[in-house]
C-alpha cells in the first residue's frame, strides 16, 4: 500500500490494523527496514488498531518518512487505487458506487479541472438510475465509459 493512499485513510478516519500491515508490507518488500517496521508487519491483519498504530508512527519516525504530505496528494493516491478497483468490477452498482466515491474527492479537492470528468460521469449515473427515459447513455455503455475513464 502507497504511504500517501494509508495517510488518506488516517485522515478519513477508515484506516483499519491490516492497511497498517499492509503498508508494512509493501514497505519491506521496497527495501524499506527498521525495527518497528518488522513487527508492525509480524502483526495479525485483526490486531488491535491501536496497538499497530503506534508502531505504525514509530516506523514513519525510525525511517524519516513525511508524516503530512498534503492532502490532495493523498486524495490523488487514494483516486488511483479506487480506479483500480473499478476495473476489476462488473456489477453496475459497484462500479457506480466507486465512481461516486471518485466524484466526492474531486468535491472535496474543490473541482480540479484534471478530474471533473467525474462530476460529469456522477451526473449520467444520476441520469441512468433516476431519469433514465431522458439518459443520453444506457447502463452498459455508462459502465464502459467508467472503465475507460478509471484506466487513463
Amino acid at each position: 500500500m502507497e504511504t500517501a493512499v494509508l495517510f488518506y485513510k488516517i485522515e478519513k478516519e477508515m484506516v483499519t490494523a491490516e492497511d497498517y500491515v499492509m503498508w508494512a508490507y509493501s514497505m519491506l518488500e521496497k527495501g524499506f527496514s527498521s525495527p518497528s517496521l518488522g513487527i508492525l508487519a509480524s502483526f495479525d491483519k485483526a490486531s488491535n488498531l491501536f496497538e499497530v498504530e503506534g508502531y505504525f508512527h514509530k516506523s514513519c519516525r525510525e525511517l524519516e518518512i513525511d508524516t503530512s504530505p498534503g492532502y490532495e496528494v493523498c486524495a490523488r493516491a487514494y483516486m488511483r487505487v479506487l480506479a483500480e478497483e473499478i476495473g476489476k468490477r462488473e456489477q453496475p452498482s459497484e462500479v457506480y458506487e466507486l465512481a461516486y466515491e471518485m466524484f466526492h474527492i474531486v468535491r472535496e479537492l474543490d473541482y480540479p479541472e484534471d478530474l471533473m470528468v467525474w462530476y460529469d460521469i456522477s451526473e449520467k449515473i444520476d441520469g441512468v438510475l433516476y431519469d433514465p427515459a431522458n439518459s443520453t447513455i444506457d447502463s452498459a455503455g455508462l459502465v464502459l465509459l467508467i472503465k475507460r475513464t478509471a484506466k487513463s
